[in-house]
C-alpha cells in the first residue's frame, strides 16, 4: 500500500468536505477519544478495601513502612485507617500478623524473647507486669463490644507478715464501639481475676472512655429481681413461639400475632416432716420387784437374849403364802418395791420436700388471626373473608393445648379474628444490589457508551462520507458524460451545414427549439443527461445532493 498516495487521498477528501462535515468529523473523533479515556480510567481503577482501622500512630507507621518496602499501593483515610487493593487485603493481613502487626501499642510475653543477662529482679518484675498487662489488653480487645482497652495492674510485693499483705488490684479503661452488657463486664472482671494470682473480681475496676463506671456492685436483691424478670420473659417467649409454630401451617405466614403473659411464683419453699411408728418393736425389757415383811423377837430381855441365844431372825420372802405360829412378839414392817423398764426400738420417718423454684400461677394468652382472601371475578378485587366460628373454635383449642391451659389455675385465652393491614415488602436498595456487580458494570457501561456514540454520531458521519463519495463519483461520471456528449455534438457539427443540423435535430427536438449552434449543443447535452439519469437514478440523486451541499 502506497502511504503517500493514501495520505494524498485523505488530504483531497478533507479539502472537499464542507465546514459542517468538518465540524461533525472533529466532534466525533473528540467524543470517541473521551469515551476511550473514560473506559480506560474506569477499567484501570483499583478498588480499595480496609486493611486495618483505628490504628495508633506506632502501628500505622510500621504498617506503612512495610507497604512501602513491598511497593504496594495504599491510601490513608481519617488518619488511622489504611486501605489497600481489595484483592490483597487478606494476604497482607496474614503477612502482617506474622510480623506481629498491629500490636495495639502494647507488648506481651514476647518482651522476654530477648533477655538481658544484666537484668535485675526489679526490672524483671516490671517487665512481667507489662507483659501481663499487654496480654490481657489483647484478650479484652477480642470482645465484640470493645474497640480498644488499657489494663493497669497493681501487684504488691509478697510480705512475710500475713497481717501486712495487700491484695492485688486492677483497673481497666474500655473504648466501646457498642453498648456492653453487665454480664460482659462481669466476664471481664472474672477473666482478669483468673489471670492474676490472688486477685478478686471485686478488686477489678472497669470504666469506659467517657469515665462512666461499668463495674458497679449490684445489690443481691436487684440481681435476683433482674434474673426473675429475664426468666419470666424467656417463658413468655417460649409460649408465644409454641402458639405461632402451631398456627403458621393453618393460617399462613404473617397471618398471626401472639402475646403471652405469665405470672410466676419464684419463692423457694422447703417442707420438713417427721413421723413416728406407733407399732414399735421392743428392744429390751427390765423388771425390778421389792416386797415388805414383819420382824419377830422371843424371850425376856437379859443376858441370854443379849448374847444371841434367841436372836430374832428375818423370815425371807416367799411366793407361796405360809402360816407360822410363834410366841415371839411382832417387830416393825418391811417394804416391797416392783420396777419394770421396757425399751422400744424408735421408728421415725423424716421427709424434706422442696417445692419447684419456678411455679406458674397463671397464664394469659392473646392471639389475633387474619382471615382469608379471595379474588372476586366481578369486581376484579381481592375480598377479605373472616374465619368461621368452627375455625375459630379449632384455633382456640389448639392454643389451649399449646400453653397447657388449666382453668383451675385461672388461665385465660383470647382469640380474635381481624383483618391485617397489608404491608408491601421492603424494597432492597438498588445501589446495594449494584455494588456487587460494580466490577462488571463499568465494562457494560463503557460498551453502552460506545454503542450510543456509534449510532448517534459515527454512523451518521459514515453515511455522510459514503454519500459524499457516491456523489463525487456520480459527479465525475456526469462530467464525463457531459464531455462525451459535447464531443459527440462537436463531431457531428463538423463538416455539416447549419441547415443539415437543424433538419437532423428537428426530428428529435421540438420545432420551437432555437436553431443556433449553442442551443443545439445544450439540447443534445440535456438529452444525454436525461438518458444517464434514467439509467442511474441513485447516482444522479447523489450528484444533486453533492451539488447542493457545495453551494
Amino acid at each position: 500500500m502506497d502511504i503517500k498516495k493514501f495520505l494524498e487521498e485523505i488530504k483531497i477528501f478533507y479539502n472537499r468536505m464542507s465546514k459542517k462535515q468538518k465540524v461533525v468529523l472533529f466532534s466525533s473523533f473528540a467524543g470517541l477519544i473521551l469515551i476511550l479515556v473514560f473506559v480506560f480510567v474506569i477499567g484501570s481503577r483499583v478498588s480499595y478495601g480496609v486493611l486495618f482501622s483505628n490504628l495508633n500512630d506506632k502501628d500505622a507507621s510500621s504498617i506503612i513502612n512495610y507497604l512501602d518496602q513491598q511497593k504496594i499501593p495504599y491510601k490513608i483515610v481519617n488518619g488511622n485507617t489504611i486501605e489497600v487493593p481489595k484483592d490483597s487485603v487478606y494476604k497482607l493481613r496474614l503477612d502482617l500478623a506474622a510480623k506481629g502487626l498491629p500490636s495495639g501499642g502494647v507488648v506481651g510475653f514476647e518482651i522476654f524473647d530477648k533477655q538481658n543477662l544484666s537484668m535485675t529482679s526489679f526490672l524483671e518484675n516490671v517487665d512481667y507486669t507489662r507483659a501481663l498487662e499487654g496480654e490481657l489488653t489483647r484478650t479484652i480487645e477480642n470482645i465484640s463490644s470493645v474497640d480498644s482497652a488499657r489494663v493497669n495492674l497493681a501487684i504488691p510485693k509478697p510480705s512475710v507478715f500475713v497481717d501486712k499483705e495487700q491484695p492485688p488490684t486492677a483497673s481497666i479503661v474500655l473504648k466501646l464501639n457498642s453498648p456492653i452488657s453487665n454480664s460482659q463486664v462481669y466476664a471481664i472482671q472474672k477473666l482478669v481475676a483468673a489471670s492474676v494470682p490472688n486477685l478478686s473480681p471485686d478488686n477489678v475496676i472497669i470504666v469506659d472512655s467517657n469515665g462512666n463506671l461499668l463495674s458497679k456492685k449490684e445489690n443481691a436483691e436487684d440481681t435476683l429481681a433482674s434474673n426473675e424478670l429475664k426468666y419470666k420473659q424467656l417463658i413468655e417467649k417460649e409460649y408465644a413461639h409454641k402458639i405461632k409454630d402451631l398456627l403458621l401451617p393453618i393460617v399462613g405466614e404473617n397471618q398471626v400475632v401472639t402475646t403471652v403473659n405469665v405470672d410466676l411464683d419464684l419463692s423457694k419453699v422447703t417442707q420438713k416432716s417427721i413421723k413416728y411408728d406407733p407399732n414399735s418393736v421392743v428392744r429390751s425389757e427390765q423388771n425390778e420387784e421389792e416386797k415388805n415383811w414383819a420382824q419377830t423377837s422371843a424371850g425376856i430381855p437379859g443376858v441370854i437374849s443379849n448374847i444371841g441365844a434367841n436372836q430374832p431372825t428375818a423370815t425371807p420372802p416367799s411366793t407361796t403364802p405360809t402360816t407360822q405360829q410363834t410366841t415371839t412378839q411382832q417387830g416393825p414392817l418391811a417394804s416391797e418395791k416392783t420396777k419394770s423398764t421396757i425399751n422400744y426400738e424408735i421408728s421415725q420417718t423424716e421427709t424434706n420436700v422442696v417445692e419447684p423454684l419456678v411455679k406458674i400461677r397463671r397464664v394469659s394468652a392473646a392471639v389475633i388471626v387474619d382471615g382469608n382472601y379471595k379474588y372476586d371475578k366481578k369486581t376484579k378485587k381481592t375480598v377479605y373473608q373472616p374465619l368461621s366460628a368452627v375455625q375459630m373454635a379449632d384455633i382456640r383449642k389448639a392454643v389451649e393445648q399449646a400453653i397447657g391451659f388449666d382453668p383451675k389455675r385461672g388461665d385465660t385465652i383470647s382469640v380474635v379474628n381481624m383483618q391485617f393491614e397489608s404491608t408491601k415488602p421492603k424494597q432492597v436498595s438498588m445501589m446495594s444490589n449494584l455494588n456487587q456487580f460494580y466490577p462488571l458494570l463499568k465494562y457494560i457501561l463503557g460498551a453502552i457508551l460506545l454503542i450510543l456514540f456509534y449510532f448517534l454520531f459515527l454512523r451518521k458521519f459514515i453515511q455522510n462520507v459514503l454519500s459524499y463519495k457516491k456523489g463525487e463519483i456520480a459527479y465525475e461520471q456526469a462530467q464525463a458524460a457531459k464531455a462525451y456528449a459535447q464531443g459527440s455534438v462537436e463531431s457531428k457539427i463538423e463538416g455539416k451545414s447549419i441547415k443539415d443540423l437543424e433538419e437532423e435535430i428537428s426530428k428529435e427536438l421540438d420545432s420551437e427549439s432555437a436553431l443556433n449552434e449553442e442551443a443545439l449543443k445544450d439540447k443534445l447535452i440535456e438529452k444525454k443527461l436525461k438518458e444517464e439519469v434514467e439509467r442511474n437514478p441513485e447516482e444522479a440523486s447523489a450528484v444533486f445532493k453533492a451539488y447542493i451541499s457545495s453551494k
